[in-house]
């Protein structure tokens, strides 16, 4: 073979691969800017229904503390612990956009700052929504809701509106048990904390802390704009990868996990054990996002053949309609989690089997179990991100296209494959637990069995953080008092 007709095979290729990668960018394009950013609604149930049965956890309190206290305790530290974690970021975090200089957290020697100013300034520092206060709240379980204590309204902790959850005031000093401060915790972040902050929001402080623009999610979306924080495609094909790298790498929920993990650990070396413990459940919180499988896979379910089938011939129409269908199957997931944990807590059934996948190690009949370590012997192999990454997201995108599956498969069809039906909209209060006990009792066994090997590995990941780090922390640092 001449030279010349080498060069010409190679241009053919070169032009398939590069129409090709455009053609797949183009439906990519699209599902990036309307992925859901929800991933399980209530992590605050999850998280307790996961260490509830942890005696070590369930039995330490700790006096709360006020964000502004320890803040004002710890100014003088905090803008070295941050910078750490700032050139950790642009080291580790693809694409990961620097702190500008003038909105760091600062110490100001003699400064008697107000405290909401010192707030403030904390907040920009680590580029959160700072409409938020983070006051001193409890959020109440399915299983206790009906607490006699002071309660607080949703508006004073979340920027987004919350319903179907209750909430107790707590004071400065107060005594709580660890569990209930990490199970609250952790469903923080989606109170608005990453709501706001990329250039699309047009807002005061997003003009200032330096993300750029939004590189996945949907903008016009109350929350939408918090994906890149809450989501991670560290797994997808060579296809998906080269077509749209230059959106899939844009994920800042490592950054969020090392941010809190760093910030939880220098409280607890400064024994500010309830902000250590607060901390880590916002580190919590991103972790168990990375194993719903929607947010580790762009495309469960479509083959890249599909994609490039329905581009190729300019079915542009179709593929709007695959994104609004796979949106659905993302949301009538997390609304059946969500109305199965709370029917099954509050009739204090803890040993369904949804519950007890939860809160138990130990299902023989699991695959995950058989064919692998379990996540706490994984932690002490490996870092604590590449966990994340290499686990947890790992195992998530791994189980995708089974999920989906089940999803398609168990709905009327109007739910599931048709696409002028838009879940959020059309049926914002719809049970789909409810629905399918009634009408699909078969189906709802395949929902169910899914579930339970997901809430199974939300269950070790959650015991594997307090065992391998929070307990450990607590008890080295003296921090316990125990119930007796």
């Amino acid at each position: 073979m001449n030279v010349f007709v080498k060069k010409k095979i190679s241009s053919i290729l070169f032009t398939f691969i590069f129409a090709f990668c455009s053609i797949i960018f183009s439906m990519l394009f699209a599902i990036l800017f309307t992925v859901s950013s929800n991933a399980w609604d209530n992590h605050t149930e999850i998280t307790y229904l996961a260490l509830k049965d942890e005696v070590a956890i369930a039995n330490i309190d700790v006096a709360t503390e006020s964000l502004n206290s320890f803040l004002e305790k710890e100014q003088a530290h905090l803008p070295i612990i941050l910078e750490e974690v700032e050139n950790w970021a642009k080291i580790n975090v693809p694409n990961y956009p620097p702190t500008p200089e003038d909105i760091k957290f600062k110490f100001k020697f003699n400064t008697n700052r107000p405290h909401s100013q010192l707030v403030k300034e904390f907040l920009y520092g680590i580029r959160v929504n700072p409409q938020l206060t983070f006051p001193l709240f409890m959020q109440l379980t399915a299983d206790r809701s009906h607490s006699n204590g002071p309660t607080i309204s949703s508006k004073e902790i979340s920027i987004i509106p919350v319903e179907d959850l209750q909430f107790e005031r707590v004071n400065e000093g107060e005594l709580l048990p660890a569990l209930d401060i990490i199970s609250t915790a952790s469903n923080e972040p989606d109170y608005g904390m990453d709501v706001g902050l990329f250039n699309e929001s047009n807002t005061d402080f997003s003009k200032r802390y330096g993300l750029g623009q939004q590189p996945f999610g949907n903008s016009k979306l109350l929350y939408g704009d918090q994906a890149p924080f809450h989501m991670g495609f560290f797994h997808q094909n060579w296809i998906v990868n080269l077509a749209a790298a230059k959106y899939t790498q844009h994920s800042l929920v490592e950054y969020r996990i090392k941010l809190f993990a760093t910030l939880a650990n220098f409280a607890f070396e400064r024994r500010h054990f309830y902000w250590g413990l607060r901390f880590w459940g916002w580190a919590l919180h991103y972790l168990q996002d990375l194993a719903q499988p929607y947010h580790a896979s762009l495309l469960p379910g479509v083959s890249a053949l599909k994609i490039l089938a329905l581009n190729l011939f300019n079915l542009s129409q179709k593929i709007a309609d695959q994104i609004t269908i796979i949106s659905n199957h993302h949301l009538i997931l997390e609304n059946y989690l969500f109305h199965a944990l709370k029917k099954y807590s509050l009739a204090h059934e803890f040993n369904h089997p949804l519950l007890h996948a939860l809160a138990s190690n130990s299902n023989s009949n699991s695959n995950r179990n058989r064919n692998r370590n379990s996540d706490e012997q994984k932690f002490q192999q490996i870092s604590f991100l590449n966990w994340a990454r290499q686990i947890i997201s790992k195992e998530a995108y791994e189980k995708g296209n089974a999920v989906d599956l089940v999803i398609r498969t168990a709905f009327p069809s109007k739910y599931v494959k048709d696409p002028n039906y838009s879940f959020s909209v059309s049926e914002p209060a719809f049970d789909t637990q409810k629905f399918l006990e009634k009408n699909y009792p078969q189906k709802e066994c395949e929902v169910e069995k899914i579930l339970i090997e997901r809430m199974q590995a939300v269950g070790e990941i959650t015991r594997s953080l307090v065992k391998e780090i929070i307990l450990k922390q607590l008890s080295m640092h003296h921090a316990i008092s125990t119930n007796q």
